[in-house]
């Protein structure tokens, strides 16, 4: 969840080169509006991706470290797990980016509501005794919590097309939108 909160944090950056006009210049030289937006969300993925490599590493190192017997046995499935998250920051990301595209003045507002929730519920949500469909919104709480629970696909690719989907609708609506300061 961090993690996607540090791609929310990446991506407030980059509405906040648009609300500024530097977005503006840099578009006034020859740079598609694609280009400007994929190598800013390309760098992001990149790195958030990475940072999920490496929690997983050092928990692993921990699990190695700390265990008596058989801890490098677990680094694997540890960082396994670790990695087991990017389909839902993926999702976070791709909503963001869709919002960024569509509507940008609600997109990191909506990605820190998107964080915040999941936040909650994963913490709190079963303490509540909430409705199923309220907890079914939880984007991190479709993932098993490997090595625990084994990997279940079906919300994995889920959650990696909605990511994905909504990477794509927010490119569309970039390059149809006006550039704005607001």
């Amino acid at each position: 969840m961090f993690v996607a909160a540090a791609g929310v944090g990446g991506l407030q950056l980059v509405r906040g080169e648009e609300a500024s006009g530097r977005a503006e210049y840099l578009m006034s030289a020859p740079l598609s509006r694609s280009a400007w937006l994929g190598a800013h969300v390309a760098v992001l993925l990149t790195g958030l991706l990475l940072i999920l490599a490496l929690v997983g590493v050092a928990m692993g190192i921990s699990a190695f470290a700390s265990l008596e017997e058989d801890g490098g046995r677990h680094f694997g499935q540890i960082l396994v797990g670790s990695l087991a998250q990017a389909p839902a920051v993926l999702a976070v990301i791709g909503i963001v980016i869709a919002l960024f595209g569509w509507a940008p003045r609600f997109a990191v507002p909506a990605g820190w509501v998107v964080v915040g929730f999941a936040g909650f519920m994963s913490t709190f949500g079963g303490l509540l005794e909430l409705p199923e469909f309220v907890e079914s919104l939880n984007l991190f709480g479709h993932l098993a919590e490997y090595p625990v629970e084994e990997i279940a696909w079906p919300p994995v690719l889920w959650l990696t097309g909605i990511g994905a989907a909504g990477i794509a609708v927010g490119f569309l609506g970039w390059n149809r939108r006006e550039i704005s300061r607001a």
